[in-house]
């Protein structure tokens, strides 16, 4: 297989979730807990008996009227010894959908879906309370691309499985993570972040998710905390921050909701057309200037340009490792280097061009477009390099990737 045929593009299918009875007298004789659609119904209506009162049951999950959140479990796996669930939080007044993964593993299967559950709701679920009531929040300030932020901070108690640790203080990771934190932050509205350590012997694992995306460098300083346990046995911990931005410090983004996210996929869509189109070098070197005329955005513009490739070839390369970092070069050799999750667009530019994709826009150009955008990424250069050099892309790691910026370019 050659290294083009590795990428190919292949849409993806929306589970469909079964739609039971709210019923929950003698529940265990209703559900087959092997089967997942009706195990994702047992779980609906496992939490709606937790949140009585406090939530309704609304389509293929729960609703909580007081916060405006939707909260929608899907089972990822279920076999006899455990069960994995897929949980998507939304709510309008965030930037973004939320997601969580839960595992179960008890004595029955029952046990298994309870556990698995009870980890989200006093975890997760603790977080996303408190934040909506603000309540023990921690206010912090940060600066990004000249401007002044204001957040509140919500932390969630450690929850933990196996062997006792001893380390149950709930700031002992904020404390030693919160400047990294603090730097990855840009104009978000929300922010959040889980943290997963465990211990079994010499095995160690570290993990920090920062809006679902690993963090190498502060996984490193969680996997340092979890060396220190003095365990025999196998132990975990998790636990989340939930970063909300003051009103008055959020800057306006034309591309948040579901209509500024529509408007985004149609500019993504002409976008990735005018790049297919764009068949000689001197049609791809003048793309930056008709891109900022065709989108009437030139940071969008640019930002198409620039990360389009890029997010295509991170996606069709999973098993390299990839800089947190970007960096912009201007005219006059100063140097700008911004975290990817500081950048308002980044994520809402990957999520628009792949929604794009999935709804067939370009019909049978899509894995064209994808491939195209793929082979003209910096990143693909430097695998293609490896390839003739004999080395396997899985030991890469992709340092900053630097981009030429005008003068008039700004970050946000």
């Amino acid at each position: 297989m050659g290294l083009f045929d590795i990428f190919k593009f292949k849409k993806g299918n929306k589970q469909d979730l079964k739609q039971g009875t709210n019923n929950t007298n003698d529940i265990e004789d209703k559900f087959d807990l092997s089967d997942p659609d009706d195990v994702t119904e047992y779980a609906i209506l496992q939490l709606s008996g937790i949140y009585s009162g406090e939530s309704t049951r609304k389509d293929n999950g729960i609703f909580f009227p007081k916060w405006d959140v939707y909260v929608e479990p899907r089972v990822q796996q279920v076999t006899e010894n455990g069960v994995a669930f897929d949980i998507f939080i939304n709510a309008p007044q965030w930037d973004r959908s939320l997601y969580e993964y839960t595992v179960g593993m008890g004595s029955d299967k029952q046990s298994n879906i309870g556990m698995a559950l009870s980890s989200f709701v006093f975890s997760f679920m603790q977080g996303v309370t408190a934040m909506e009531e603000k309540r023990n929040g921690t206010a912090i300030e940060t600066e990004f691309s000249g401007n002044i932020h204001k957040w509140q901070v919500y932390r969630t108690d450690i929850t933990g499985t196996g062997e006792e640790t001893g380390y149950t203080d709930t700031g002992i990771y904020w404390n030693e993570l919160k400047e990294g934190i603090l730097k990855r932050l840009g104009n978000q509205k929300l922010c959040y972040v889980k943290i997963f350590a465990s211990k079994m012997g010499d095995d160690v694992t570290g993990e920090c998710r920062i809006n679902d995306v690993a963090s190498m460098e502060l996984g490193g300083k969680v996997a340092a905390i979890a060396r220190k346990w003095n365990v025999t046995g196998f132990s975990s911990q998790k636990q989340f921050f939930f970063i909300r931005q003051e009103e008055e410090t959020t800057l306006a983004n034309p591309y948040e909701g579901t209509e500024g996210f529509n408007i985004l996929k149609e500019k993504v869509a002409v976008a990735a057309k005018m790049f297919h189109e764009s068949e000689t070098e001197e049609a791809y070197n003048s793309l930056p200037w008709r891109l900022a005329e065709a989108l009437k955005d030139p940071v969008l513009a640019y930002e198409c340009y620039c990360f389009l490739p890029e997010i295509c070839t991170e996606n069709a390369f999973p098993e390299a490792r990839y800089s947190e970092n970007v960096q912009f070069v201007y005219p006059d050799g100063r140097k700008e280097e911004v975290y990817k999750s500081q950048l308002t667009d980044y994520e809402l530019l990957k999520n628009a061009l792949f929604a794009v994709f999935n709804d067939g826009v370009f019909g049978d150009e899509t894995n064209d477009i994808y491939k195209e955008y793929v082979g003209s990424s910096a990143t693909y250069n430097c695998f293609s390099q490896m390839s003739e050099n004999g080395s396997d892309i899985k030991d890469a790691y992709i340092a900053t990737v630097s981009f030429m910026a005008d003068d008039g370019f700004t970050a946000r």
